[in-house]
């Protein structure tokens, strides 16, 4: 797998959408895409990226590819970062699987074509038990989780406090995926 591979692109309403493998040279637009995520209270990012955090973070990513224990996917829209995937090995026959996209980007079935992407690099690990976390209170990404058959698995209440107030459960969903030929 070499970095800024390009897995699939098309064209959604004029603008170009590209799904690849993340590169080093990521770094300034990766940084600005966490730092949205967190001003969108996304919560997948808690935080705020400062450089060096962000460093650790990119480096971490690649070193996960690079040694065989992940597949990251970035979602590029127009060149600009919008969006990321992965697939990360768990055990010896599962694989932990999550995206976060933009507020601008859901809603277009991109988060669709990025979860069956993230189930065709599942399968380059060779795991086909996946395994994902979501938030009670993100409706949008629980009925995509449900669409593409995750099953909950597992729930713990309450166990995050809302911004806006109240708190969240955690729902654990799992989907057996079949094996297909690898390209």
């Amino acid at each position: 797998m070499r970095e800024g591979t390009i897995i699939k692109q098309m064209d959604l309403g004029g603008s170009r959408i590209v799904f690849r493998y993340p590169r080093w040279s990521d770094l300034p637009q990766y940084l600005k895409m966490h730092n949205e995520f967190y001003r969108e209270q996304t919560m997948t990012c808690p935080q705020k990226l400062d450089r060096a955090r962000g460093c650790r973070k990119l480096t971490g990513v690649l070193t996960e590819i690079e040694t065989g224990q992940a597949r990251w996917l970035f979602l590029e829209i127009d060149g600009k970062l919008r969006g990321e995937g992965f697939a990360r090995k768990r055990g010896a026959n599962y694989a932990v699987v999550g995206l976060a996209l933009m507020q601008e980007c859901r809603g277009l079935g991109l988060g669709e074509e990025m979860m069956l992407l993230l189930e065709d690099e599942s399968r380059k690990l060779h795991r086909y038990r996946l395994y994902l976390e979501v938030w009670a209170a993100n409706q949008p990404a629980l009925s995509l989780y449900k669409k593409l058959e995750y099953k909950e698995t597992g729930r713990k209440p309450d166990f995050m406090e809302k911004a806006s107030g109240g708190f969240s459960d955690l729902i654990e969903m799992g989907k057996k995926i079949r094996r297909k030929a690898v390209k």
